[in-house]
């Protein structure tokens, strides 16, 4: 009798937990929808032993459920509702380390919910509770100061240790912002040290990332020593690059560690193109008989480009912009109500046109316009502090020297979906008048028909711009003491009246008013 008693103890001593060597580890309650990703939980046995699962069970969302099977010592077990669907979407996890699968109908309240893991249905072992709501693809890990977020770059750690556990040297690449600055790439690099000790002698690599080859990294591009790092602060570099073309990927690197997870992070980094987009005019004080804001964007590349992922907002709020594309060299007028911006405007065939649902109504007299592209980068913005009647709108300068400056358009309503005719308000120092050739042949040729004079003079009350001939008689006045001019001005050799002027010297005056004037001479040749 003592003997079958004794046998009894054994095998109840063999199955039995014997301690709490189980831990609820980490949850997963709001899962990428693109791909789709299903919720799980990761269970991880800290014991030196074999646990018999079938001694536990795992309460979710009000539901409870009797776990089976076994966790090996120092290993890993997810639980969720499909397991082939997990290993769809958690693929790469899957080629680096071994876990153990339980698939149970679990559902997880991305809020207000809890994991609690009890022996049977009495004694609780483990739980994680949580009551906001994650980012979706970020998960809830076990940390030793309690319930963290995951600051893993994928989101999540499932198979591996958490990554708010601190461990030895550990330095983490936190975050990567590509920004466009002057034609120029700036990759922002923020860099803290998760570890429980500093690290100093660590570098930080930067790659164009080679899509043709699986695994490479591609062409180094710019390589950074790292400063001395303490325990839990952080360092930020600006790394200065000159990228081809329009959009460029890159990755990031750090030394290896001793945890590698966080060690690397890519982006879609902006070129020395970018932004293929821009802000070409803005009328935002519609007046009289137009009832309706409109804001022109110009393509500068020469190819096609769709405006999906694309957004366009105010200082306050912004809103996606439709799927149509747009012309190389093109433009498309975005319009805060269709019906009334074509009942102002003459039909043109070659305008696209499109209404944006939930406009950001511009303010006035001052507002701000930005274009923000699908990389998550503010392609352009413009800043205004007046805005001007008429319906004159703000235009963008598209002549050479001018293409990044501003001023009021010279036709009242403005060239929705045709080229900017600019009044540029002075802001340089300095006076300068260029003249691209001082000899012409107004003859119709095709060829020096007109004289292009450019402008870029100092702040002044007014500004004049008038052409003489030899005997000081004035024979055209292109501006007449008027408080704003255009960056480019032509003349084709007539006068006011439109008649034809005899080859010869003339004289080209400018002035800007209480400053200084130049006078140039220019020949009309036969």
């Amino acid at each position: 009798m003592r003997r079958w008693f004794s046998t009894i103890l054994l095998i109840v001593g063999m199955l039995a937990p014997g301690r709490a060597d189980l831990l609820v580890n980490e949850v997963y309650p709001n899962p990428r929808t693109t791909p789709v990703e299903p919720v799980w939980i990761e269970l991880y046995n800290t014991g030196p032993g074999v646990s018999n699962l079938s001694f536990y069970t795992l309460t979710v969302d009000n539901q409870t459920f009797a776990l089976s099977g076994t966790l090996d010592p120092e290993s890993f077990l997810i639980i969720t509702p499909t397991t082939l669907g997990w290993r769809q979407a958690f693929l790469d996890t899957l080629e680096q380390t071994a876990l153990t699968f339980l698939q149970l109908p679990i559902d997880l309240g991305i809020v207000n919910d809890s994991a609690v893991l009890r022996l049977g249905i009495g004694q609780i072992i483990s739980r994680i509770d949580w009551a906001a709501a994650p980012a979706e693809g970020q998960s809830y890990e076990r940390s030793s100061s309690g319930i963290d977020l995951s600051v893993d770059p994928t989101g999540a750690t499932p198979g591996f240790l958490n990554s708010v556990t601190p461990i030895g040297d550990d330095l983490a690449l936190a975050q990567i912002r590509p920004l466009a600055d002057s034609g120029e790439t700036v990759i922002q690099l923020t860099i803290t040290n998760r570890g429980v000790s500093q690290v100093s002698g660590a570098n930080v690599d930067v790659y164009d990332i080679d899509t043709a080859a699986t695994d490479s990294l591609g062409l180094l591009l710019v390589s950074e020593a790292l400063p001395p790092i303490d325990s839990g602060f952080s360092a930020v570099l600006n790394l200065r690059l000159t990228l081809d073309g329009v959009y460029r990927p890159v990755i990031a690197r750090l030394s290896d560690d001793v945890r590698t997870r966080n060690n690397r992070r890519a982006a879609i980094a902006p070129g020395a193109e970018f932004p293929p987009l821009v802000l070409n005019e803005v009328l935002a004080n519609p007046t009289g008989g137009l009832l309706s804001e409109w804001i022109e964007i110009r393509n500068r590349q020469d190819t096609s480009i769709d405006l999906t992922g694309w957004w366009l907002g105010d200082a306050l709020s912004s809103v996606p912009l439709p799927s149509l594309s747009i012309d190389g060299g093109g433009y498309v007028v975005l319009v805060q109500n269709e019906f009334a911006f074509d009942n102002f405007y003459p039909i043109s065939l070659g305008r696209v046109t499109a209404e944006l649902a939930g406009w950001p109504t511009l303010n006035q007299p001052a507002d701000i316009v930005r274009l923000l592209s699908p990389i998550d980068i503010e392609a352009d913005r413009f800043s205004y502090f007046t805005v001007w009647d008429n319906n004159q709108s703000w235009s963008r300068g598209e002549v050479l020297g001018r293409e990044n400056e501003w001023g009021r358009s010279e036709v009242d309503g403005g060239t929705p979906g045709d080229s900017n005719r600019v009044r540029f308000t002075a802001t340089a120092e300095g006076s300068s008048v260029e003249i691209e050739s001082r000899i012409f042949t107004p003859n119709d040729d095709g060829r020096d028909d007109e004289l292009v004079i450019r402008l870029d003079p100092a702040p002044a009350d007014g500004y004049t711009l008038k052409i003489y001939d030899r005997h000081g008689r004035l024979v055209r006045t292109l501006i007449d003491n008027q408080p704003d001019f255009r960056g480019e001005y032509r003349w084709n050799g007539r006068t006011d009246a439109g008649r034809q002027l005899p080859t010869g010297m003339y004289i080209v005056l400018f002035e800007a008013v209480g400053l200084e004037s130049s006078k140039t001479t220019v020949v009309i040749a036969p």
